[in-house]
């Protein structure tokens, strides 16, 4: 058998020859490669990063009174209905939508009751809103409805 060197194998070991060399260069550049400290890392990300405030909408919910349970035992004959956050709609205007409920005894579903009807009217006027019952004394025969407008129109003609 002659030892004899066949061109694809020359070929082949300077192939790996030259990939040893990139290796090696490869390894001494990359000491040369600027390492990022913390302090930079922060200042960079700090940045980028913008502060995230709150909308006005989400500060106006957050300055709402919390909302109020009734027991289950709940009873009293409303006299006078108040209502707080009404900017859209005048409480003369939405009184027609509690005059049912007046002047007669009334249980916590009433009350719900009451709530749709004067979340209904604002609808019928093309208004998005919620209504509840915030924390309050009830021991004078009168109510206060808490209105949470959405100042986005529904989109639906006022009548």
């Amino acid at each position: 058998m002659k030892n004899s060197t066949h061109p694809t194998h020359s070929i082949t070991l300077l192939l790996g020859a030259c990939l040893g060399f990139c290796q090696v260069s490869l390894a001494a550049d990359s000491s040369s490669v600027l390492v990022a400290d913390a302090g930079s890392l922060m200042q960079q990300n700090e940045q980028s990063i913008k502060p995230h405030l709150p909308n006005n909408d989400t500060l106006r919910l957050l300055s709402l009174p919390p909302p109020m349970t009734l027991p289950e035992q709940f009873g009293m004959t409303v006299r006078r209905v108040y209502f707080l956050g009404n900017s859209r709609i005048s409480k003369s205007q939405l009184y027609p939508a509690v005059q049912p409920f007046l002047n007669r005894p009334l249980v916590a579903v009433d009350i719900d009751k009451m709530k749709v009807a004067v979340t209904n009217f604002y609808r019928q006027m093309g208004w998005i809103v919620e209504v509840y019952l915030p924390q309050q004394s009830l021991d004078q025969n009168e109510l206060t409805l808490q209105v949470v407008e959405d100042l986005r129109h529904s989109g639906k003609p006022a009548r």
